[in-house]
């Protein structure tokens, strides 16, 4: 009665897991002797005296209970119960009240590794734990700086401007409770009690600190996962399902068989693969053979990106709407994992976009594509993926700062994209043309998607015979890498050796087409006809203006001006905008900066070459 009472004072207020509180006191009070009329009698009053609205519902576990018991099957008992009411302090006194007895250490048959919890002990407990979780099995990495697992997405979602399908493997960080769950699956937690050592479930508190020991885990490092074979590093192909240890990566085919791609294949080989790889895309019209190549270096690298240091941004670029971009991307990130790649929107702000980059970085998505982008696409987030290994970046719903790895290929669409700042020399771009007022009532003879993903096998196998063959014919057509995508450029150098052009061409394009690039040039050259090559202080520049309000000088004063955020000349506001265009050559034209002995700046311009004015993008 003092058990009861105890636990009728710590019944659940809220409904949500009543139901599961009787039947763990089903459990206990079958162990402790008691007749099934007799539980179920004491059920219902713990329940009502607990102001469970429906405390009648909860008779009728008493013989269901105890069938289990006899079967020698799992049945919940004291120790659940404390630890869902916070009672664990009180467990020994309930034993003593109940005469249950604790079970032995290790139960008969069980060949799980045993650990005892007790006072002082916690480190080595924690390493006992982390040892028989990976003895397991249970599929737990380290990425970054936390511990996680592998999930394949039951079914689509699309919460905060992020879409991902059905299926889609994701990494998930560890919560506390899904670890004490593997913890008692991978040990048997004992505590040892006056006269016997009695069974517990494992402490939170072991869970937490094994959680907190970033950076000393034993876990084996997970640096992406893949759905088909890639390449490693070295050249050679990854085709095993597993983990693989040299490269850090986790394959998971689901299911799916490849073909076994050829340890060294010829020039021919690749020739063929290569046409293979083409089949899906056969019915867009390219401009271009430069936007040919800039797709098909799509789907190379998104069979590999995994493990490459750095890889450019894919823009798929129309005149009109409903030209196939978001189709063509969809194609790509079908071959790659088998399912539609994830998608993300524009957010409203810079912040906002960083959040949704960081939330795909987090979940380890294969690729990303950010769709229909309706204003200029750029942002140091997004350049900084796109050339750095790992990045520290926001989390989404969250003010935090985390390093996470940037192996995911992006790919984006716009009708004429626009690409702005430092985000232009990292892009290529492939356009589709299809001269149509309205190429979205053009019929096509097939549907990319279902025909990438019916010969999704062949295409992969056919994607890795192509780099397999440059490799094996020991990298004949070494060009100038891209610059900050060295390892990426054995794409391009496979697909040119293969007589297809450089899809390199294509970002000279995207260079010239800043706008902001054109705008510096304005104005520079509106610097040199206002000051020539004279040096001038900012504060010198403001006073020339008051003196001559209708100058050359004065249109300059007002061009600094629409070129700051509140568009109004400051000398901290202006003196940013120039240091970040300094030393920059656009149209023969250099601003140099330089401090005078009283650490005050001047600007100049300088003339170091004189090629033709840049033309304006439109």
């Amino acid at each position: 009665m003092a058990f009861l009472s105890a636990i009728a004072m710590h019944y659940p207020s809220v409904a949500g897991e009543r139901d599961e509180i009787a039947m763990m006191l089903a459990g206990i009070l079958v162990r402790a002797g008691l007749g099934d009329d007799l539980v179920d009698d004491l059920i219902e009053c713990v329940a009502t005296l607990g102001c469970d609205e429906e405390a009648e519902k909860r008779r009728g576990k008493s013989a269901a209970t105890r069938a289990r018991i006899d079967a020698g099957e799992s049945a919940w008992g004291l120790p659940e119960l404390c630890s869902r009411l916070g009672l664990e302090a009180a467990e020994r006194t309930f034993r003593k009240w109940l005469c249950i007895k604790g079970a032995p250490a290790n139960p008969a048959g069980s060949d799980r590794p045993v650990i005892f919890v007790s006072g002082g002990n916690l480190p080595a407990e924690v390493d006992a734990a982390e040892d028989a979780l990976l003895k397991a099995g249970l599929g737990i990495y380290q990425r970054g700086e936390s511990l996680v697992r592998v999930v394949r997405l039951p079914h689509s979602e699309g919460d905060d401007g992020v879409k991902r399908p059905s299926g889609a493997l994701l990494i998930r960080p560890l919560s506390t409770a899904w670890l004490r769950e593997k913890l008692a699956i991978a040990a048997d937690w004992v505590r040892q009690g006056k006269e016997e050592a009695y069974p517990i479930n494992p402490p939170a508190e072991h869970a937490r600190a094994l959680l907190a020991r970033v950076g000393e885990w034993n876990a084996p490092v997970l640096r992406g996962v893949v759905s088909c074979p890639t390449m490693r590093a070295d050249g050679t192909i990854l085709q095993e399902p597993g983990y693989d240890l040299s490269s850090g990566l986790l394959y998971e085919p689901g299911g799916v068989i490849f073909p076994h791609v050829p340890e060294s294949p010829t020039h021919e080989d690749a020739k063929e693969a290569l046409n293979e790889l083409k089949k899906p895309f056969r019915e867009y019209q390219l401009p271009s053979p430069a936007d040919g190549s800039v797709l098909l270096a799509a789907a190379i690298t998104s069979v590999i990106r995994r493990i490459l240091p750095s890889a450019p941004l894919f823009a798929i670029d129309a005149p009109t709407a409903g030209s196939g971009k978001t189709l063509l991307c969809e194609t790509v990130g079908v071959i790659a994992s088998g399912y539609k790649p994830t998608i993300i929107s524009q957010g409203k702000t810079p912040e906002e976009d960083e959040k949704r980059l960081s939330s795909v970085l987090m979940a380890g998505d294969a690729v990303l594509v950010i769709d229909n982008c309706e204003r200029p696409l750029g942002g140091d987030t997004l350049c900084s993926m796109l050339t750095s290994e790992v990045i520290a970046s926001r989390i989404l719903g969250k003010s935090q700062m985390e390093q996470m790895l940037t192996n995911v290929l992006v790919m984006a669409t716009g009708n004429n994209l626009e690409v702005i700042g430092d985000l232009g020399r990292r892009t290529l771009v492939c356009r589709i043309d299809t001269g149509a007022e309205r190429p979205d009532q053009i019929e096509h003879s097939f549907d990319p998607i279902e025909e990438a993903l019916t010969n999704r096998p062949r295409l992969v196998t056919a994607a890795l015979t192509v780099l397999r063959a440059y490799v094996v014919a020991g990298k004949p057509n070494r060009m100038t890498p891209m610059g900050s995508f060295e390892g990426w450029n054995l794409v391009r150098e496979a697909l040119v050796w293969l007589g297809e052009e450089d899809p390199a061409l294509t970002r000279e394009n995207v260079i010239a087409d800043d706008p902001r690039k054109y705008e510096l040039a304005e104005l520079l050259e509106l610097w040199e006809e206002a000051l020539g090559s004279r040096a001038v202080t900012l504060s010198e520049l403001v006073e020339e203006t008051n003196n001559a309000p209708s100058s050359m000088v004065a249109a300059l004063h007002q061009a600094l001006a629409e070129r700051t955020q509140r568009h109004v000349f400051n000398t901290r506001s202006v003196g940013r905008y120039l240091g970040k265009h300094k030393d920059r050559l656009v149209s023969g034209r250099v601003l140099r900066c330089e401090d005078d002995p009283s650490g005050v700046k001047r600007y100049r311009l300088e003339f170091p070459g004189a090629p033709p004015p840049i033309e304006p993008p439109f």
